[in-house]
C-alpha cells in the first residue's frame, strides 16, 4: 500500500483453508486499556436497534433498552467519540442517526431523522475524523455521503461545490464492502461481481472522491469478499472464498 497516494499493489497470495469470509487483526498492547460500556445490535426483522450493557468482568450482555429504526436495518457505526449511532435501513433506503446518552448508553433519536439515501443500503461508515457518513446503495450502484453536525449529529446530504461532486457518487460495479484507512486519508470499496477494488482520496480535509487517477479500480483475479488493513496502514490483505486464498 503506498502511504502518499493509498494505491494498491498486489503483493504475494496465500493459500487459506476451505471457505474464507473474513479477516481481522489483533492489535499489540496498548498504554490504556479501553473496556467496553454499551453494545448495540441492529434488528433486522424487528425495525430496531437493541441497547446492552456490557459486564467487563465475564463479557456478558444485558439487554435495557430498544430504539425504533427504518425498515430492515442491515448496518451500523458508531462516531469515533461514540456520541452518535447511525443505522443504514435496507428496506426504507434511509440512515437512522441516534444520540447516545454517555451515562446509560440508551438511545434518543436525533432531529431530522431519518435521512435519505440512495436504494438499499447495506454498508455504513464513518469516518475517522467524524465529519461524514459513508452509505453503499446495492441497488442503485451508488454511494451516499453525508456531513455530520459535530454539535447534535444531524446529517446533511453533501452538495455540489467548485471541489466535488453532490451525493450520492455513482460506482460503475456493484459496491458490497466498504473499508476505511486508519489515516483517514483512503477509503477502499470491494466490488464482488467484478473482482476488484475501488479507491477513494480524501480532497484536503473534505469527502471521499474516486482515486481513477491512480489507477482505480485494482483488480484482484482470485475475487474478493472481505479486506483488512492492518493497523499501521502499510499493508492491505483480501480475502477470497471461491479460491480459498488471502493476497497481500
Amino acid at each position: 500500500m503506498n502511504q502518499q497516494t493509498g494505491v494498491l499493489s498486489i503483493g504475494e497470495t496465500t493459500m487459506a483453508r476451505s471457505g474464507p469470509r473474513s479477516i481481522a487483526f489483533v492489535m499489540g498492547d496498548k498504554p490504556v486499556e479501553f473496556s467496553s460500556r454499551f453494545a448495540y445490535l441492529a434488528d433486522f426483522d424487528s425495525d430496531s436497534v437493541s441497547v446492552y450493557k456490557v459486564n467487563n468482568k465475564t463479557g456478558a450482555l444485558k439487554s435495557i433498552a430498544k430504539a425504533k429504526t427504518g425498515l430492515a436495518p442491515e448496518s451500523l457505526a458508531l462516531d469515533p467519540l461514540n456520541r452518535f449511532l447511525y443505522v443504514a435501513n435496507l428496506k426504507s433506503n434511509t440512515i437512522s442517526a441516534f444520540m447516545i446518552n454517555r451515562r446509560d448508553g440508551k438511545l434518543k433519536e436525533i432531529a431530522g431523522s431519518p435521512y435519505r439515501t440512495g436504494e438499499q443500503p447495506h454498508s455504513i461508515a464513518v469516518d475517522y475524523n467524524g465529519r461524514y457518513v459513508y452509505t453503499l446503495n446495492s441497488k442503485s450502484n451508488t454511494m451516499s455521503v453525508f456531513e455530520i453536525d459535530a454539535t447534535n449529529g444531524s446529517l446533511t446530504e453533501l452538495k455540489q461545490t467548485g471541489l466535488y461532486y453532490a451525493s450520492p457518487y455513482k460506482l460503475e460495479r456493484q459496491p458490497s464492502k466498504l473499508l476505511l484507512h486508519p489515516s483517514a486519508r483512503n477509503s477502499y470499496i470491494i466490488n464482488a461481481l467484478t473482482n476488484d477494488i475501488s479507491f477513494f482520496n480524501y480532497y484536503d480535509d473534505g469527502p471521499l472522491v474516486i482515486a481513477s487517477e491512480f489507477g482505480s479500480p485494482v483488480e484482484i483475479k482470485n475475487g474478493a469478499n472481505a479486506m483488512a488493513i492492518d493497523p499501521n496502514g502499510r499493508y492491505a490483505y483480501v480475502v477470497s472464498a471461491e479460491s480459498n486464498t488471502l493476497t497481500a
